[in-house]
């Protein structure tokens, strides 16, 4: 759901643009998702559910 939330998002320095934390990084790149969205979305979840997200990505692998 966030994914194409941030899509709006371009006039970001590059130097402030996160970079997509390495529990993700497979998912990201087997389904070819766009790597500033994909890491936007990550850090928009927080403590518990920030996990429970990995958990489930986990499952794509």
């Amino acid at each position: 759901m966030n994914y194409g939330r941030y899509d709006e998002i371009k006039n970001i320095p590059k130097e402030l643009r996160p970079k997509v934390p390495k529990e993700i990084n497979l998912f990201v790149k087997k389904y070819i998702l766009k790597r500033r969205l994909s890491a936007t979305s990550f850090y928009i979840f927080e403590g518990k559910e920030r996990e429970e997200l990995v958990e489930t990505l986990k499952m794509f692998e």
